[in-house]
């Protein structure tokens, strides 16, 4: 999926009727990546995603962005609406000018503190009810490596979600949408004023939004919300989730030799393929050489 397609994705869905939401979901899943990647340190909990088939879904808090589900957004501009809206002031006309009744002043000044708590508990309620799985394109972005896999000490692992029988899985799998400003404005004034924006839309869309500032880690998202929307049923427990059967694991560079011996054993156990990374002689770029591969259930050893 490119950055065209993924932008007629973003622009469609989140504008979009019911029907045309239904339309770009397939879309989007016909469109991406044959494979998705998970950078994560080879710790004891590492285990529960090769071993178990789980994911960890750490909540807003404890990602490592700090502008996470910032909302960005004209107080203002949506105390102006607010109050045209519910206490129905009407603009003036003179001479060919438009002029706000005198009173509108106070008025959005009382409507500003109680749009401000309003949004602060929107806010809130995003950190509390989200929890996001963050994946990646490529398995070779060595930034990756170095801030989520222990600066190549951990692993890479990669999921096959595209072609997984689960539609639930890939419907709330969604491609990060790089900007340069987040204004929400607007979105909150839809949802807070005239109430035309339905609250998941809402909570998606700010989830899935970043800074072109890590416009190079080509995220994915899996955007979990819980309780209100039923989601619930799907979570293990508090921590993880039932995710699917790793196709992969890549190494890092700096893999330790005794979790490389573990990961290894676990790889012919579990008949998951298996490469280490190293560096390419003429270039800045990773890639994987095979230490295990199945083909057929057919374990085909490649010597160490």
């Amino acid at each position: 999926m490119n950055k065209d397609e993924k932008k007629k994705f973003i622009e469609n869905y989140f504008n979009g009727n019911e029907e045309e939401k239904i339309k770009c979901l397939n879309y989007k899943n016909e469109k991406m990546p044959d494979s998705l990647f998970k950078y994560t340190r080879a710790n004891e909990h590492v285990y529960d995603l090769i071993c178990d088939d789980l994911l960890f879904l750490p909540k807003i808090e404890k990602l490592n962005d700090p502008y996470e589900i910032q909302l960005f957004y004209d107080i203002e501009k949506i105390a102006k609406e607010f109050s045209f809206k519910n206490r129905k002031i009407v603009k003036k006309e003179v001479n060919g000018a438009e002029i706000e009744a005198e009173y509108y002043k106070d008025m959005a000044q009382e409507d500003k503190k109680e749009l401000n708590d309003i949004i602060h508990e929107i806010n809130e309620n995003i950190k509390n009810k989200l929890s996001i799985v963050c994946l990646a394109e490529r398995n070779n972005i060595n930034p990756m490596w170095a801030h989520y896999a222990d600066n190549h000490e951990g692993i890479c692992i990669e999921y096959d979600l595209k072609k997984y029988e689960n539609t639930f899985l890939k419907a709330i799998c969604f491609p990060i949408n790089y900007v340069e400003k987040n204004d929400v404005t607007d979105d909150l004034i839809s949802l807070v004023v005239y109430k035309n924006l339905e609250n998941v839309i809402f909570l998606l869309k700010v989830a899935t939004t970043k800074s072109k500032d890590w416009e190079y880690e080509n995220e994915w998202r899996i955007v979990f919300i819980e309780n209100d929307f039923n989601y619930s049923d799907f979570y293990s427990n508090k921590h993880y989730t039932t995710f699917i059967k790793p196709k992969s694991i890549y190494l890092g560079l700096k893999i330790g030799k005794n979790i490389k011996k573990e990961i290894m054993d676990i790889c012919k156990f579990r008949k998951i393929n298996l490469y280490q990374m190293v560096k390419k002689d003429h270039n800045f770029i990773l890639k994987p050489n095979i230490i295990l591969k199945f083909n057929l259930d057919k374990l085909c050893p490649i010597n160490l």
